[in-house]
């Protein structure tokens, strides 16, 4: 995959900010969000994670929420959102397929010049 700009520029593709929240039921709390607030949420190993344009703007659409909600965090999208905001998937070597991985060292080899 190739994205190109700077990157805070490729950063700003997976929102201005980021809510990471976790929740009781975070299945549930996802299908909250979709229908009451119209988020589509991901659901990491962290609990549930969305873009907004501004945190401080959308929190107070949290209050009276009907999951009870553990933890909040607001914060600046990171390069790794981005990939999962372009993807849909996370940055995992471990998923990497081996023909992936044999790809990747091949690469890697032809570009460092051997003595």
């Amino acid at each position: 995959m190739i994205a190109e700009g700077t990157p805070a520029a490729i950063r700003q593709r997976a929102g201005t900010e980021r809510i990471a929240l976790s929740t009781e039921d975070d299945a549930r709390a996802a299908a909250e969000l979709r229908t009451r607030l119209g988020v589509k949420a991901q659901l990491t190993e962290r609990g549930l994670e969305f873009p907004v344009e501004n945190g401080e703007k959308f929190l107070p659409h949290l209050f009276g929420f009907p999951v009870d909600i553990r933890t909040l965090v607001v914060r600046k999208p990171t390069l790794e959102d981005a990939f999962i905001a372009l993807t849909g998937r996370d940055i995992r070597a471990e998923e990497a397929s081996t023909t992936d991985l044999l790809r990747r060292a091949i690469r890697t080899r032809g570009r460092v010049r051997q003595s």
